[in-house]
């Protein structure tokens, strides 16, 4: 019995040890595992990914920098320098661990980028940053904090990016983009006056009624159903002219509706709006849903790792119609469609990218680069004076909300910060930026002292104090003068409309031969408020002019002094005719792979973006008009795959005839059409390819 007790508590030992050593363990690792998750979420929360890829790409930029200069040295058989500087030591200055020399590589690359190539300060302060950061977290905190060099053992303490003459030249180019003007300049925040002035010029050169064109459609015609296009064919130049207003009245006006930023609006697709929406009792006031993800002011708020919150925009038709994002809007994504040849699909881009051949992709979004040319062809042509970007619309339209709306529609700082993706805790500097700095200049400002009304923005905010006041005789005599030039432009505007109309009119009569008076006088009624009492229009033959600006008419003395002509002289060729809408190949990513993808839309296509396989296409995608748009495009991709299956579809040897697949698509071609039996030679109208030979090689034409 004693024995057998004894053994229970020996056993009740070793399990009381056992799960102490347990709980050891687990403890241990849960402490591993916290460090780790401290880790990982300090990386994840301090700096967000597109702060990495800069610092990333500085460090790599100096490293490259480095071994330029290790290179040009061993060219030169250089072992140590007239400096004294070791040429093997120097290559190890960006290793671990840093050495002597560290500190005078960074030195040396902001002398050569900012004061060399004559960069921005900017590129000082983040190579800066970069290299802090970097030999921060090199080895722990080993390397962080205050630099300091032992003269006598070379050792290196602290981070060499914070060294004394690194800073210094950091401060220098500093003071040097103070100097010359080149201190960070934030966008020019666009007005409501400079939005009604691009949106009406835009208008202008192409109506609301141009860009609501009707799509085809399916009509019965005795019993048959056939496909009757509601409009006339497109040309290309025409297309691109829709395109551009159609696009650039939604992109702007959605914008500084939503205080977007370029690649916020520019990633927008179709399945982001939720169009037909009614809004709640009592009005079911109708509008638009507008979904927005990843703003980038929320970075602050959850970082650019973890999945964020979205925010969710009704829109409504607003009051001032040249910022109506619901009208705009709406109307682009109906002339999106007819130009499309197709019903919109969730993935489709809403601002898509077109190329200068009228092609429209609808899954590929437009660039930066291209909307920037256009937005300053469109800024140019409207006569706005500024440097306007694509973040001028969201500090316009921020600045309006804020202070310029009409009283009792401004809104509130916790408004603007929520619909401007400002997370809570961002700085309140950066909306003190956006909403502040054009405030104070208007009340600081007094460039307006000789305006018949004076704002009062000096005397309260915005000058409220002098719309609530009585009205002035001086109010009164400038509201008359703006009524009069209103009434006077409005008088210009009708009378051109009625000349157009005349023109139209006229036309019509002299090309049916119809018999027409030499004059017509336009009603009294109308020009008794001109000098003039009667205007006296004379017809000629002359035919209405062509919508396309690239299209010239004939006159009549013209075509009665040649009538058996069939072009007249001078006269310009007829508008090329848009592609079939839908119809496209998109281009090949550059890179060794690009064969494969071309392969690949031979063979299968790519049923994401509606591209039906290249091989199966109908002849008239590809002959023809679509000959200067899909022609040459598919001509490549059949070369590639004709020369895939001369090697039996094998990609070794594939590669082993053709070296030139794994540089670019280009230089592939050129070998592939050098070989007759792949790149068989077409029949022009200077005769077959042997007929062409022979004449090259006849006598006749070599003593010539």
């Amino acid at each position: 019995m004693t024995s057998l007790t004894g053994a229970m508590a020996r056993t009740s030992k070793k399990q009381a040890k056992a799960a102490v050593e347990k709980k050891t363990k687990n403890d241990a690792a849960q402490l591993e595992t916290l460090a780790e998750a401290a880790k990982e979420n300090v990386k994840k929360y301090n700096k967000v990914i597109n702060t990495e890829k800069s610092y990333l790409g500085y460090i790599r930029s100096v490293k490259k920098f480095l071994e330029s200069q290790v290179a040009d040295r061993r060219s030169r058989n250089i072992t140590v320098c007239e400096q004294g500087i070791p040429t093997d030591e120097l290559e190890k200055a960006l290793d671990n661990p840093p050495n002597q020399y560290s500190a005078l590589v960074i030195e040396m690359f902001i002398t050569h980028k900012c004061f060399i190539l004559n960069r921005k300060k900017g590129v000082a302060e983040s190579v800066h940053a970069a290299y802090c950061r970097y030999w921060d977290t090199m080895d722990g905190d080993k390397y962080a904090g205050k630099y300091k060099l032992d003269e006598e053992t070379k050792q290196v303490s602290g981070c060499p990016a914070r060294a004394p003459h690194v800073l210094e030249i950091k401060k220098a180019a500093q003071t040097r983009g103070k100097k010359d003007g080149a201190t960070r300049k934030h966008a020019e925040a666009i007005s409501i006056e400079e939005m009604k002035k691009l949106v009406q010029w835009s208008l202008r050169m192409c109506s609301e009624e141009r860009l609501e064109r009707r799509p085809r459609e399916l009509m019965s015609r005795g019993g048959n159903e056939e496909l009757v296009c509601a409009e006339e064919p497109l040309s290309v130049e025409e297309l691109l002219f829709l395109f551009e207003h159609g696009f650039m009245n939604a992109f702007v006006s959605s914008a500084f509706t939503l205080w977007t930023r370029c690649f916020e609006l520019l990633s927008l697709t179709v399945g982001d709006i939720k169009l037909d929406c009614e809004g709640p009792a009592p009005y079911y006031t109708p509008h638009d849903v507008v979904t927005l993800d990843n703003r980038k002011g929320w970075q602050n708020a959850q970082g650019y790792d973890g999945p964020r919150k979205s925010n969710t925009y009704q829109i409504y038709q607003q009051h001032i119609p040249e910022i109506d994002m619901y009208s705009h809007l709406r109307r682009w994504l109906k002339l999106y469609a007819v130009l499309l040849g197709r019903e919109l699909e969730p993935k489709d881009q809403v601002f898509p990218h077109i190329s200068a051949n009228g092609t429209v992709n609808p899954r590929q979004e437009m660039s930066y680069d291209c909307f920037s040319k256009l937005l300053t062809k469109f800024t140019s042509g409207a006569g706005l004076e500024g440097h306007f970007t694509t973040h001028s619309f969201r500090r316009g339209g921020a600045q309006y909300r804020f202070i310029f709306a009409p009283a009792g529609l401004r809104w509130s700082l916790n408004i603007c910060r929520w619909w401007g993706g400002w997370a809570e805790g961002e700085s309140v500097d950066t909306l003190m930026k956006y909403l502040l700095d054009s405030l104070q200049s208007y009340e600081n400002g007094h460039g307006d002292a000789l305006h018949p009304v004076p704002n009062g923005f000096n005397e309260s905010f915005l000058g409220e104090r002098i719309e609530a006041a009585s009205v002035t005789a001086g109010e009164v005599r400038e509201f008359k003068r703006s009524v009069d030039d209103k009434l006077s432009s409005l008088d210009q505007k009708i009378e051109q409309r009625l000349d157009n109309m005349i023109t139209q009119i006229t036309s019509t009569l002299t090309a049916t031969h119809l018999p027409i008076n030499q004059s017509v006088s336009l009603p009294s009624s109308f020009l008794d408020r001109r000098e003039h009492a009667v205007r006296t229009i004379r017809t000629t033959s002359t035919p209405y002019p062509p919508r396309s600006p690239s299209v010239s008419s004939c006159s009549s003395s013209d075509s009665a002094g040649d009538s058996e002509s069939p072009v007249c002289s001078g006269q310009k060729k007829s508008p090329r005719t848009a592609p079939i809408p839908g119809v496209f190949i998109p281009d090949l990513k550059a890179g060794a792979n690009a064969w494969k993808e071309a392969i690949k839309q031979w063979e299968e296509g790519d049923a994401t973006i509606g591209l039906k396989a290249l091989k199966e296409w109908p002849e008239e995608w590809y002959t023809g008009n679509m000959r200067t748009f899909t022609g040459s495009k598919r001509r490549d991709r059949q070369l590639v795959a004709l020369a895939y299956e001369k090697v039996g579809c094998n990609e070794s040897a594939f590669l082993a005839d053709y070296p030139e697949a794994r540089k670019n698509m280009r230089t592939l071609l050129e070998a592939i059409r050098r070989d007759r039996d792949i790149a068989k030679r077409r029949k022009s109208r200077n005769g077959t390819p042997e007929e062409r030979d022979a004449k090259r090689c006849s006598p006749s034409r070599a003593n010539s």
